[in-house]
């Protein structure tokens, strides 16, 4: 009879000590996912920030698409693309003061124009040789 007992009491200290263990493993496993989303939080000094940022690429973004659009700086695209020289320089600096803050680039004889743009919360950033 004492065996029997001292193997009911192993086997009961073994199951006080998995159930412990389960617990222990719970209680660490919701512990990580408390500080995983913790981490996880932006502070609100930073989403006002970014907030921020993507209103003002959006003012800039519609006011460069107006102009784009326009028929004046149509007419000042077709004097760059038509005049050699000094025309084409005057035209180049005309066309650079009226779409600001766009980036204009005139390399290899073509005309590129960059601005920045907000899609869908996030910022899609341009591969080009002027953003190095």
């Amino acid at each position: 009879m004492n065996d029997v007992a001292r193997e009911l009491d192993i086997a009961w200290a073994q199951h006080r000590q998995q159930t412990d263990r389960r617990t222990l493993d719970r209680q660490i496993d919701a512990a990580w996912r408390e500080r995983e989303l913790q981490q996880a939080k932006v502070p609100p000094e930073a989403r006002r920030a970014a907030q921020a940022f993507i209103e003002a690429i959006r003012a800039d973004a519609a006011r460069v698409r107006r102009v784009y659009e326009s028929t004046p700086f149509r007419k000042l695209l077709i004097d760059w693309a038509r005049k050699p020289g000094v025309g084409r320089d005057r035209a180049l600096r005309a066309i650079r003061l009226m779409i600001s803050p766009a980036l204009v680039d005139d390399r290899g004889g073509g005309l590129t124009i960059v601005w920045l743009e907000a899609h869908n919360r996030l910022v899609e950033g341009v591969d080009h040789p002027s953003f190095d």
